[in-house]
């Protein structure tokens, strides 16, 4: 445990304990075997406190004048700083005033990478980008997108302002302003694939059917640049609607975290893009997705022949029955009998045996069944949302009143309810309220869609290409999902999350160059009850190795204070007076046992782990060069065969190595994926 040490005090007050001068510093006790019988206990300096303002009698707390913190009270107990106040008793006469030397931020990025690797989010990155320095990016934007809170800042600037410059080692900070080649070299679809492949091995830890059950929607990118490659790319020379390019995104039913995204040309929406969907789902990441909630735009004949009542269920391969079910809205058009669900259920809108309640709204619910669309059966559900539809109507009779006496009865019964009115369709047979519930959540999916909506800024666009905006698009996504998880975590804190950044900006550390430490500013009120909430420690100080530990994933904060002690540190030594041993209690014993299971458990499981990996990395390599070989021999089929078994021994490799978690499992899948990449670039020459 660390101590107080002071020197050179002088008393100006005896009764108030307060000192004219004198200093004091936080120092460690680390013990080490001498061959001398005296000194073996050091005493290292954490940090100096600076000037004794006040202290306790026992000197286990004080208020201190600190270089780097200002006026600070320190409690040696709990190795925590707090505020002095302006009113402070204890400082009466001394003339002093509170002040705070700030330097780089810290409470922010802290809290991210807390939360992060509890969530496990930055050990699935780790696995992703092998390479330091490409890691460190990727961090460093996604970070830059998280904590920069609208704000114009430069990801170059916000890194150098913030304490996540203390934990890079492999890149340049003043690189991070001109990354295209970091963005095309992210664009990269086998980048994509890696990522969403370990993303979703490990959300299928919690969420075994991840991925499965899924939102499906689209949104245009930005369409009034004409320099935008995409929408050069998808010009049918008629301008206007074809001319545009729309990021669909699918996100998990249950989870409500992204599964995969894509890019569409045009702007129409129909059964192909479902098809082009759950074709790359199933080929790149063997997922069959069973239930899609859409949008109206998505409604079409295709997509009814394929889900409706006769189709409601599917075998796959191995026996096991499902449910197909899709709930898409009814589109208000021809063909489509919209309005007569309208003349069929008009009178019965403010029966009471009908209504429910969902998000303190009252909604009319029922359902129809066996109802022809475009010639298929399906269920058709009915809903009014009364409150909106009330509102809106009032909006409206106040801001068009002589309008509104031009009316029929008739057409005024219809507008009071317009705004409120819908109808859900799809081939299961469930409740209205079951319905209800699974298409509201598709409002998830809206608010998902405008996080990297802000993320997304594509100007100035003439330093773009292709790759680098799909490379941009995936670090908002991933960026995306830490905000989904840190909101998640959040939540109990009850505040948004811009809120929560700024809060958190008030914390901020020095660096003390000396004893290679941060020393973490005092906490207000407001910091300390979050950081309690939370459930993450936040110590007075932390030294650069682990806080460059949490940054790369895995990392455990430490005391500075407490060093490893010796074997036989602190234990009387053997000699011919005394044989004496420090005697251990039952607890303490088992303790320790059960400590040494644990960790023997752990290194035996990350040790098969390296050893599988390297194994399946060797298969790797053996059917590359049999691949390679039936290529000079000019056997296609039987070369493109072992290049499929490369890439599957590839990705086995890469999950191994996710669980063991150390450099011989990592370079064991940088090899495994580099020959699978090559065996697919040889079938890819074959091909031409």
């Amino acid at each position: 445990m660390a101590s107080i040490k002071t020197q050179k005090l002088v008393l100006l007050d005896a009764e108030k304990n307060t000192y004219a001068s004198g200093s004091a510093s936080i120092v460690g006790n680390v013990y080490a075997a001498r061959k001398s019988k005296k000194g073996h206990c050091q005493h290292p300096t954490i940090e100096k406190l600076g000037r004794v303002v006040w202290l306790a009698p026992d000197k286990r707390s004080g208020i201190f004048l600190s270089p780097t913190r200002g006026l600070v009270e320190y409690n040696v107990v709990d190795d925590v700083f707090n505020e002095v106040k302006p009113n402070e008793k204890r400082i009466e006469g001394t003339g002093l005033v509170p002040a705070l030397v700030e330097r780089t931020h810290f409470g922010d990025a802290y809290l991210a990478f807390s939360i992060l690797n509890s969530t496990g989010v930055l050990s699935v990155l780790q696995n992703v980008f092998l390479e330091n320095a490409e890691y460190e990016r990727t961090i460093c934007h996604i970070m830059h997108s998280l904590i920069k809170n609208g704000s114009r800042i430069s990801c170059a600037e916000f890194i150098q302002q913030s304490a996540i410059s203390y934990a890079i080692h492999d890149i340049s900070i003043k690189t991070l302003d001109r990354d295209s080649a970091f963005f095309h070299a992210l664009g990269d679809f086998n980048v994509k694939l890696r990522f969403f492949r370990a993303y979703i091995a490990y959300m299928r830890k919690t969420f075994p059917r991840f991925g499965t059950g899924c939102y499906l929607d689209s949104t245009p990118l930005p369409n009034n640049i004409t320099d935008n490659p995409f929408n050069a790319f998808s010009s049918h020379g008629t301008g206007g609607p074809e001319k545009q390019t729309r990021l669909v995104l699918i996100l998990d039913i249950e989870s409500n975290k992204p599964v995969w995204f894509d890019f569409i040309q045009g702007n129409k929406l129909d059964h192909q893009t479902i098809d082009d969907v759950c074709e790359q789902l199933e080929i790149h990441l063997e997922i069959d997705v069973n239930i899609f909630i859409l949008d109206a735009g998505y409604a079409c004949r295709e997509l009814f022949d394929r889900y409706n009542i006769t189709s409601s269920t599917y075998v796959d391969e191995n026996g096991t029955v499902y449910e197909r079910n899709m709930i898409t809205r009814m589109p208000e058009k021809p063909g489509y009998p919209y309005g007569d669900m309208y003349q069929k259920h008009k009178k019965m809108f403010l029966d009471s045996e009908y209504h429910i309640v969902r998000n303190e709204h009252t909604y009319f619910a029922i359902r129809v069944d066996d109802v022809k669309i475009l010639g298929y059966p399906e269920y058709v559900y009915t809903y009014v949302d009364l409150q909106q539809a009330l509102a809106l109507n009032q909006q409206y009779r106040a801001t068009h009143p002589a309008e509104w006496q031009k009316y029929t009865k008739e057409e005024k019964d219809w507008l009071t309810v317009k705004d409120g009115f819908f109808n859900l369709i799809s081939p299961q047979k469930k409740t209205p309220e079951e319905i209800l519930d699974e298409y509201l959540g598709r409002a998830t999916i809206e608010s998902i869609f405008k996080t990297p909506k802000e993320y997304l800024s594509l100007l100035p666009l003439k330093m773009w290409t292709v790759d680098r905006i799909r490379g941009k698009v995936l670090c908002d996504v991933i960026t995306t999902i830490c905000y989904l998880d840190i909101q998640n975590y959040v939540g109990k804190l009850q505040i948004t999350i811009p809120r929560m950044w700024v809060s958190m900006s008030g914390l901020v550390c020095s660096r003390d160059t000396n004893n290679k430490l941060l020393c973490v500013s005092t906490p207000n009120a407001q910091i300390r009850e979050a950081f309690e909430t939370l459930h993450v420690p936040l110590p007075g100080h932390v030294s650069y190795e682990d806080f460059a530990n949490l940054f790369h994933a895995g990392g455990v904060l430490k005391d500075p204070s407490l060093k490893t002690r010796p074997k036989n540190a602190g234990r009387p030594r053997k000699t011919t007076v005394s044989k004496v041993r420090v005697p251990k209690s039952v607890e303490q014993r088992e303790a320790e046992k059960t400590e040494r299971r644990a960790q023997k458990a752990e290194a035996d499981a990350r040790k098969r782990s390296t050893i599988s990996a390297q194994k399946m990395a060797e298969k790797a390599v053996q059917h590359y060069k049999r691949c390679k070989e039936f290529a000079d021999a000019g056997r296609p089929k039987a070369a493109k065969r072992e290049s499929v078994l490369t890439r599957t021994y590839a990705d086995k490799t890469v999950e191994l190595a996710m669980v063991a978690n150390n450099e011989e499992g990592r370079k064991a899948a940088r090899q495994a994926k580099n020959v699978a990449t090559r065996s697919e670039n040889i079938i890819s020459r074959l091909k031409k």
